[in-house]
């Protein structure tokens, strides 16, 4: 009797430690799900009331282990919004040392606010230091230029780990690449409205010179209506009165001449006036033509796509040229080359007329004009990287296996409960099984002994 105890008792405490092992490292995994790093624009909507008015936004990050360095891809609309400042958070910063541990660098600094596009990027100095946790990676500061209805903030992430190091067989050492992190999401975007009950503000858009017989775009898009059914309406002297309806409207002007166009926008909280002048020259000269390389005729190109403009030469007067004054349409400076081609990405969509101003040295000029749909935005800005680290490719937003981040299998809370629950009625109903086999071996023995001393006597 006292063998198959024993056995019983080595067979209950193998199945305690089978269940023991099995839970621990299933709890882990459990309690690893849910805890995949997130990174945010905060706030996600902020309501601006005030013209040069300035608002922060920082960028965040949580449930992250082991973070070496970061990259964000931020971009905005530079005629409506200006980054005025950005200092780096204190999450990587104090987690790597303090002063001189991180590399905090803006390499968009100099030419940000005119793309409304900068690249920011931190890493720890050392290889082999990282963070963990939640907190604040950067703040941003935004002034409000002018009016406006409705803006986003966007930024795109990457996220890196400290990189491995391997020793080598002849024990000189080497380091890998910095393995990815992979966030809830590799995107984040901010909403900003300008809350204002102010009258609307009519923008009929720049100058425009043209020859007889050209059809002619009038672009109303850049005004600004904050009230209930804005309506557009143009009006000119062409011979007559001509009304024209629509934030975009068209017109052909068959008389050279100086037209003075009136765009009128009016809604529930009042109208505005605003004034453009078309000059059309007379048609006798064949106009220079403009072709933008790689775009065909009334193709939809996309926000920050790099559009190549050129004068066809051939259309050109025979006369040496002073220079091109190129005029894009959206409130960007002018841009002079000597030279038939130039080089312009717009920021924002609609639809752009592209002026060039064509100056001879006998002192004649002459005129060229496109138009340019710009429609949704691409992201064609340069991949992000971080320190001396290669060109990180992008990161697909979907849950991978990556250094105990990944939610790709993720055990419902339910499923542990009932292990939990198992387990422990296991351990408890183990020892109270070992107590009353304890209890009944010792009867047994006292019986034995009782039998023995009877049958003496």
């Amino acid at each position: 009797m006292r063998h198959k105890l024993n056995k019983k008792i080595i067979c209950t405490i193998v199945l305690i430690f089978v269940l023991v092992s099995t839970i621990k490292p299933l709890a882990v995994f459990v309690h690893g799900q849910g805890q995949q790093p997130s990174v945010s624009l905060s706030p996600s909507s902020y309501s601006a009331t005030e013209i040069n008015g300035v608002f922060t936004i920082t960028i965040t990050i949580s449930n992250v282990q082991g973070l070496w360095g970061w990259a964000a891809d931020v971009s905005w609309n530079p005629q409506i919004l200006s980054l005025t400042t950005l200092t780096e958070g204190d999450f990587l910063y104090s987690q790597a040392g303090g002063s001189g541990s991180t590399l905090f660098t803006d390499l968009g600094s100099t030419q940000r606010n005119r793309l409304g596009y900068d690249q920011i990027n931190d890493a720890v100095s050392a290889g082999d230091e990282n963070a963990s946790g939640s907190g604040t990676l950067a703040t941003m500061g935004f002034t409000v230029l002018e009016r406006f209805s409705q803006t986003t903030i966007q930024a795109n992430f990457t996220l890196l780990g400290p990189a491995p190091t391997l020793t080598n067989p002849n024990g000189s050492i080497s380091t890998e690449p910095n393995p990815v992190i992979t966030p809830v999401s590799n995107t984040a975007e901010t909403t900003v409205t300008l809350q204002t009950t102010l009258p609307p503000e009519a923008n009929a858009g720049s100058a425009q010179t043209v020859r007889t017989g050209t059809q002619v775009l009038l672009n109303g898009s850049l005004s600004i209506s904050n009230g209930n059914n804005p309506t557009y309406t143009w009006t000119f002297l062409d011979v007559t009165k001509q009304t024209l309806t629509g934030k975009l409207a068209t017109y052909t002007f068959k008389n050279p001449g100086t037209y003075l166009v009136t765009l009128t926008v009016a809604d529930s909280l009042g109208s505005d006036n605003s004034t453009v002048t078309i000059t059309v020259i007379n048609a006798a000269i064949t106009p220079p033509t403009i072709t933008i390389s790689g775009v065909s005729q009334g193709q939809t190109v996309s926000v920050w796509q790099t559009l190549t403009f050129t004068i066809d030469t051939s259309t050109l007067q025979n006369v040496t040229v002073k220079d091109f004054v190129w005029s894009w349409g959206d409130k960007t400076p002018d841009t002079t080359t000597n030279d038939t081609t130039a080089t312009h990405a717009y920021t924002s969509t609609g639809n752009y007329i592209v002026n060039v101003t064509i100056s001879y040295i006998d002192g004649i000029n002459d005129f060229a004009t496109t138009n340019v749909t710009v429609g949704s935005a691409v992201n064609s800005s340069p991949t992000p990287t971080i320190g001396s680290n290669p060109t990180v490719s992008p990161v697909n937003s979907s849950p991978s296996n990556n250094s105990g981040n990944d939610a790709s299998v993720a055990l419902p809370s339910t499923i542990l409960g009932i292990i939990v629950a198992v387990t422990i009625f296991v351990l408890v109903g183990s020892v109270f099984w070992l107590r009353n086999n304890r209890n009944l071996a010792s009867i047994s023995n006292d019986v034995h002994r009782f039998q023995t001393q009877f049958q003496t006597i």
